[in-house]
């Protein structure tokens, strides 16, 4: 712990100042299903998910996010033959909000996923249309939001995808970092870094650093990716997490 980058000490806090009154707001019944929708994808009821952002669309209720909710909830259950109809509601959300960053992040993510999915095999030049979407969205997200660390990681997360110059990446990883140290998919891209520049003591820090809030749980299955993957460097092989 002494040498982590969230070492244990004492935190100098000031005195909590009393909380006014709170005043009650009103809440249209669409914000409330995408709360809910969005409580339910966040704690694994991906099917639950699903029924409360479709309600949402069922409404006529021009919300993006119910539609690449939508697109997430249905991706998450693994349901075949319905990859047209998932890639069509991220389109939809992007067509209702493109200047929205969060929805450019969900576009982008999502077709990034999709080209790391080892079950499928894009012709490289869809993949490449694909991944000059990708930046482009990524890149205009962190232009209406210099300050979101997820744009930023974003960003880094692209330039390490195959094919790409990792070193480009660096700015956005490093920016990321400074806005949001302690966030696991940050420190996770952090690892990736440190092994694509062999820095490999920095590795190996980084990643007995994730493991230590798991610890008492057994290591994480992507913790134990990264030890592959750096395994791998070390032997001066090309790490191919489909082989996995």
């Amino acid at each position: 712990l002494t040498e982590s980058r969230r070492p244990r000490g004492d935190i100098e806090i000031d005195l909590l100042q009393p909380v006014g009154r709170i005043e009650p707001i009103t809440v249209d019944s669409a914000t409330i299903t995408l709360m809910l929708g969005e409580l339910a994808l966040n704690s694994g009821g991906v099917e639950k998910a699903e029924l409360f952002f479709s309600k949402i669309i069922e409404s006529d209720e021009p919300i993006a996010r119910a539609y690449s909710g939508l697109g997430d909830a249905l991706r998450f259950q693994s349901l075949a033959g319905r990859d047209q109809e998932i890639a069509r509601y991220f389109e939809l959300a992007l067509e209702i909000a493109p200047e929205n960053p969060d929805i450019l992040l969900d576009y982008g993510e999502y077709w990034e996923s999709e080209l790391q999915d080892c079950d499928k095999v894009y012709p490289s030049a869809q993949r490449q249309f694909l991944m000059d979407e990708i930046k482009l969205t990524f890149l205009k997200a962190i232009e209406l939001r210099q300050d979101s660390a997820e744009a930023q990681l974003a960003l880094a997360e692209y330039y390490l995808l195959e094919g790409q110059d990792w070193e480009l990446g660096m700015p956005y990883q490093q920016r990321a970092f400074e806005l949001l140290p302690g966030d696991g998919f940050i420190m996770e891209a952090s690892v990736k870094y440190a092994i694509a520049a062999q820095q490999f003591e920095e590795a190996e820090r980084l990643i007995a650093e994730l493991s230590q809030p798991n610890h008492f749980f057994g290591e994480p299955d992507y913790v134990t990716a990264l030890r592959e993957q750096l395994m791998a460097k070390k032997r001066g092989e090309v790490y191919n997490a489909c082989s996995n």
